[in-house]
C-alpha cells in the first residue's frame, strides 16, 4: 500500500501545500463561502486522518513552514530536496537540514556564475 500511494509524508506535505494554496474567499456569497468551507475541511480532516490533528501538537510548525519554504523553491532545487529527503521520512521537516541544503545550492550557483565570468 506505501509503495502504491507513496510516503506518508508526502501525502501530508500534499494536504499542507493545498492549503497554503487555498485562494481567498472574495465575494461574500453562501456559494463561495460553501466552497472556502469545503476545501478547508477537506485537507484538514484528511490530515486528522493521517494524525496530523490540527487542534494538538501532532502537527508541528517545522512541516508547515517546510511546506511554504518549498513553494519558494524553483523547481529545479525543489527537485534536489526531494532527492536529498526520499529515503528518509523523519528529514522531510528537518529545517536545519533544509536550511543547509539551501546554502549548499547557493554556494554552487555561486561557484558556477565565478567560472562563467
Amino acid at each position: 500500500l506505501k509503495n502504491r500511494f507513496g510516503r506518508k509524508d508526502v501525502v501530508i506535505q500534499n494536504h499542507i501545500r493545498k492549503l497554503l494554496e487555498v485562494e481567498p474567499c472574495v465575494k461574500t456569497s453562501a456559494e463561495n463561502l460553501q466552497v472556502l468551507h469545503d476545501e478547508l475541511n477537506l485537507h484538514v480532516r484528511a490530515l486528522g486522518a493521517l494524525g496530523k490533528d490540527l487542534n494538538s501538537s501532532r502537527i508541528t510548525a517545522a512541516e508547515i513552514l517546510m511546506e511554504l519554504f518549498k513553494l519558494k523553491l524553483p523547481i529545479a532545487i525543489r527537485k534536489k530536496w526531494e532527492e536529498e529527503i526520499f529515503t528518509d521520512e523523519a528529514k522531510s521537516s528537518d529545517l536545519d537540514l533544509f536550511f543547509s541544503f539551501l546554502l549548499k545550492q547557493v554556494r554552487i550557483e555561486q561557484s558556477v556564475v565565478k567560472t562563467q565570468t
